[in-house]
């Protein structure tokens, strides 16, 4: 179906172009480990400090990398498992109603909001909705009235059913939120193979938690294979002060955030794409007042609507902190509340396909807008800061993104063909936390190392748009960004220490001491013409502050985004420029402090 085809396609294109976060980091580390056979581990990612979930996530992540050997790969294959959502979906809208619901109900796990969240990047957690639509199918399949279906086919169906369940848990552990409607679904089985389903099940889904068993039970098996996790998880315990800012962000904030950030400008596009979204929500809600009145989706609505309440109460008393992904376990019944409600409107024959244009038409828009992003390097972000959901307002701010495509290229193009080592400056935060995968994937045998900071060869990186607004061109023009020589480093003067895959999060121990740092300063003489680029080299530090001196007067940043400040001597006579740098929530060995000095042409103005 074409639907299914370009929801899917959108969605796996967005995906690839995604960003690598210090999860995303920590599973390719455990992905290429397993692909090149150094490593066989039992236990997959954490959830906060503790060991819950088996290490099928990185297996799954092995086999992209062996099929596919580059990062972009790795987010494509992965993203088109977890795109796999939407055929489950229709197939399930199928077996509720008709094909007009099916088609409804994909367009609604397509609508902006908390779901697109998954369109940045590739992580285990966006796997819940397609184990948790896979669960649904096969309950139906169970359940259907008046079947008679063979024993072989309720062995089957429940046991897949049981590691479907496994594997929704595995992607993350809210899934257990829905797990009353898996119990009903085993008590609808015929009579006479209820008990035959329940312990298939049972065996499907401890299949699927074997490893994490034997893990805990026999720890030699795991060997060294494992990953040394920061002890602690914060914010436990909600309260269900937190349930209204949950269904805000749900229904309006975040699908606004989502919109504007991708979309990456004001104007006229953006508001129509948000009184498109009001409409969808109106339409919705008129005709889920009419499924009120209709017998054929009462129940369905009623029960969808009491498991979103449910769930997000839930959510709202697990942690005084709910991340993005902590709501994917709502969008399944969030999915079927709007479907049902597009749905009851047919009595206006063409509504119905109006509403899955305008959710594609905006699904598309997010997906074109990411993938422009991801070519610039830069973005406006509207997206909460700490993606805290329990929040419902935001400061919009400037982050950089260096996509996967983006790395593959800096490998392939200055990674690997680097004479000798070389010293990474300026906004290179993300490539301290993946900078080993990248040269693993694609710089087989090189010697050489490329650090990040140091005073070997050093080079500044900033994103393309930065560049543009900068007005200065590049030494070497990558997709995403750009390189040029630094004329002069002051900090930091030895290369950040090597990462270990295996250790989560990564430079756990200096972004502490980062935060606790009081205030240093270093100074540093320029030719007048030179620009000045500070940034922190740690993935994360809200406490970082820069504060910048020229010839004792303060400096406005000429260029300020994410943890990075560019400075100019826009007024400076010719000679030199003096500068004294002030920093706060940063250490001297993780603050690049560089001078850039364009022997590089300037941009036509």
């Amino acid at each position: 179906m074409l639907l299914l085809l370009v929801l899917t396609a959108a969605y796996v294109l967005a995906v690839a172009n995604g960003i690598v976060t210090i999860d995303v980091a920590r599973d390719l580390f455990w992905a290429i480990e397993i692909a090149g056979g150094r490593a066989l581990p039992l236990l997959g990612p954490p959830v906060g400090s503790v060991e819950l979930l088996a290490a099928w996530w990185y297996y799954l992540g092995a086999l992209a990398i062996w099929l596919g050997g580059s990062v972009t790969a790795y987010f494509a294959l992965l993203g088109l498992l977890a795109g796999s959502k939407y055929l489950l979906i229709y197939l399930t809208g199928l077996r509720i109603g008709d094909a007009r619901f099916a088609a409804l109900l994909s367009a609604a796990a397509a609508a902006p909001g908390i779901a697109g969240y998954q369109l940045f990047g590739v992580g285990h957690t966006q796997l819940l909705e397609a184990a948790v639509w896979g669960c649904a199918l096969l309950s139906l399949r169970l359940c259907q009235p008046g079947a008679r279906p063979s024993q072989r086919a309720v062995i089957a169906n429940a046991a897949l059913l049981g590691a479907c369940a496994a594997l929704a848990l595995h992607a993350h552990p809210t899934a257990v939120l829905l797990s009353p409607w898996l119990m009903a679904a085993l008590v609808a089985v015929p009579r006479p193979h209820r008990l035959t389903a329940a312990v298939a099940a049972m065996i499907g889904g401890g299949l699927i938690f074997l490893p994490l068993i034997l893990a805990h039970w026999m720890p030699g098996l795991a060997g060294d294979s494992v990953a040394i996790n920061a002890p602690g998880v914060s914010g436990l315990g909600g309260t269900l002060s937190g349930f209204t800012p949950l269904l805000v962000n749900l229904l309006w904030q975040q699908p606004l955030a989502v919109l504007d950030t991708a979309l990456n400008a004001p104007g006229a596009l953006v508001a129509v794409t948000h009184v498109i979204w009001g409409a969808l929500l109106v339409a919705a809600a008129a005709g889920g007042l009419l499924a009120l009145n209709d017998i054929r989706w009462r129940k369905q609505l009623v029960a969808a609507a009491a498991t979103l309440i449910a769930v997000l109460a839930a959510t709202a008393l697990l942690r005084d902190h709910t991340p993005f992904y902590m709501l994917y376990v709502a969008l399944p019944p969030y999915a079927l509340m709007l479907a049902i409600g597009w749905r009851a409107l047919e009595r206006v024959r063409v509504l119905p396909t109006a509403i899955v244009l305008a959710v594609v038409v905006l699904h598309v828009l997010v997906v074109v807008g990411l993938v422009n992003t991801a070519q610039r390097g830069l973005v406006h972000s509207h997206l909460p800061l700490h993606s805290n959901m329990r929040d419902t307002s935001t400061t919009a701010h400037d982050e950089s993104v260096l996509s996967a495509p983006a790395r593959d290229e800096v490998a392939a193009r200055f990674l690997c063909k680097h004479d000798g080592d070389a010293s990474l400056h300026g906004d290179v935060a993300s490539f301290a936390m993946g900078l080993g995968h990248e040269m693993r994937l694609h710089c087989a045998g090189r010697k050489s190392q490329v650090h990040i900071g140091g005073l070997t060869s050093p080079w500044i990186w900033l994103p393309a748009d930065a560049w543009t607004i900068l007005n200065v061109k590049p030494t070497m023009n990558l997709r995403g960004g750009g390189l040029a020589p630094a004329s002069a480093v002051v900090a930091p003067a030895s290369p950040l220490p090597a990462v270990s895959g295996r250790n989560y999060p990564p430079r756990m121990d200096l972004m502490l001491a980062a935060a606790r740092a009081k205030t240093w300063s270093t100074s540093l003489t320029t030719t007048a013409d030179s620009i000045l680029i500070v940034s922190n080299l740690l993935p994360t530090s809200p406490a970082f502050a820069v504060r910048v001196l020229r010839n004792d007067v303060v400096q406005p940043a000429a260029l300020r985004f994410a943890n990075t400040s560019a400075y100019r001597c826009t007024a400076c006579a010719d000679g030199a420029a003096h500068w004294t740098v002030e920093v706060l929530g940063g250490l001297p060995e993780t603050t690049s402090i560089a001078a850039l000095s364009p022997p590089t042409a300037t941009l036509p103005r």
